[in-house]
């Protein structure tokens, strides 16, 4: 009888653990250049969510991002994002439930060592052992100190619109 209780307590241990990562989330930024919108793609983000303890983590390389050619050359082939020096951007948060399938997420973002608090909603789809995420929120070139080339900084919108969409698989670790 006392095995069986403790087969139980492992299965429900198991059962009630939420915990789900993925090592490709995909990253969209959408720029607005002059009268045009120009997406960039980065589909190698690393993302860990913790329904348990109701937390977010995701990094991405930066220099990853596919873009069209025109605003690479002409922006990012400058480097303002300065990738050596700071390679990786990262989300750090707290996950709030508003109903069944949307979330509040409550975190830190830091881009070239900048930490910049963000609030945003994602829609969590949970299917079989796999959570989809999707969500977007806006960040500013200023707020991350990063300088646009002056001939550039007219035709570049301060704002960028970032989203995020992803399978993620489940997992269970030993606590």
């Amino acid at each position: 009888m006392k095995t069986l209780g403790v087969i139980f307590l492992a299965v429900t241990n198991i059962l009630l653990s939420q915990k789900y990562k993925s090592e490709a989330l995909t990253a969209h930024v959408f720029i607005r250049y002059s009268d045009q919108i120009i997406k960039g793609e980065n589909s190698s983000a690393n993302i860990a969510i913790d329904l348990d303890k109701k937390t977010i983590n995701a990094e991405l390389e930066i220099s990853e991002f596919d873009f069209q050619e025109q605003i690479k050359v002409k922006v990012f082939g400058r480097d303002v994002m300065e990738t050596k020096k700071f390679p990786k951007a990262l989300l750090a948060g707290t996950l709030k439930q508003q109903t069944k399938d949307n979330y509040l997420i409550l975190g830190t973002i830091t881009i070239r060592g900048i930490h910049y608090n963000i609030n945003f909603p994602a829609k969590f789809k949970f299917i079989n052992n796999q959570l989809t995420i999707d969500g977007s929120f806006l960040l500013k070139y200023v707020d991350f100190e990063i300088k646009i080339p002056q001939k550039e900084s007219k035709k570049i919108k301060n704002e960028v619109k970032v989203s995020i969409q992803g399978k993620l698989e489940y997992f269970s670790t030993k606590n």
